[in-house]
């Protein structure tokens, strides 16, 4: 079952796709499950489909001269 929120196909299929890999990988169902529902979050959150606005690049570490 996809998190909360989740309302279309494509992120649907994205929760499961996401979680067949894992398990096929090894993962047990119930981190598999966790870590799609995350990933799935991520993204929706990436792509401003959720109502709080997120940055998901990370900052980098080197200094510029």
């Amino acid at each position: 079952m996809p998190p909360r929120g989740v309302t279309s196909e494509k992120r649907k299929r994205q929760y499961e796709h996401i979680k067949t890999s894992l398990k096929r990988k090894g993962r047990s169902e119930g981190t598999a499950s966790r870590i799609a529902a995350a990933t799935t979050n991520q993204t929706r959150t990436a792509k401003g489909e959720t109502k709080e606005k997120k940055s998901t690049a990370r900052k980098s570490t080197r200094r510029s001269r």
